[in-house]
């Protein structure tokens, strides 16, 4: 897998999925926000094994859900975030591996453990992009799974 294709299909398919909620995508960078985020990622396996990772912004989650669950977003309670955080991961996970074209199952998306906050990091990404939306942002990574663990 040539990791520049899929940085570009990954920055492609954020804003795609981004303007389906009426949200504008900005100029992606490779940087990384601190702060408080909601994560969720969903596993590849097949011609190539690893995660589609993501974080994002609470703010940006909680506009997500509003559109999703059709709900003020003030309202939005940390649950339904989450929710829409794992959707998101499951939206850029499914258009990835169309646009990809590779032979892959996606499992359902999670949540990382609290311990495993250096994941994009830890399974050295083949691609990481963070692209500002106008009300946080997305930082969306495919990582290669390491098994060396065994």
């Amino acid at each position: 897998m040539n990791p520049n294709a899929i940085e570009t299909h990954l920055i492609d398919v954020v804003a795609l999925i981004c303007s389906s909620f009426g949200l504008t995508a900005g100029e992606p960078s490779a940087a990384v926000p601190s702060g408080a985020c909601l994560r969720s990622r969903v596993h590849l396996d097949g011609t190539f094994s690893g995660d589609v990772a993501i974080r994002c912004s609470p703010l940006l989650a909680r506009r997500v859900a509003s559109s999703m669950f059709g709900s003020v977003a003030d309202e939005v309670s940390d649950a339904d975030a989450q929710d829409a955080t794992n959707e998101l991961a499951n939206m850029i996970a499914g258009n990835l591996k169309s646009a990809l074209g590779e032979t892959l199952n996606l499992s359902i998306p999670d949540v990382p453990n609290p311990g495993e906050s250096g994941i994009y990091a830890a399974m050295g990404p083949l691609a990481l992009v963070t692209i500002p939306i106008e009300d946080g942002s997305i930082t969306a990574a495919v990582l290669r799974r390491q098994l060396s663990d065994f």
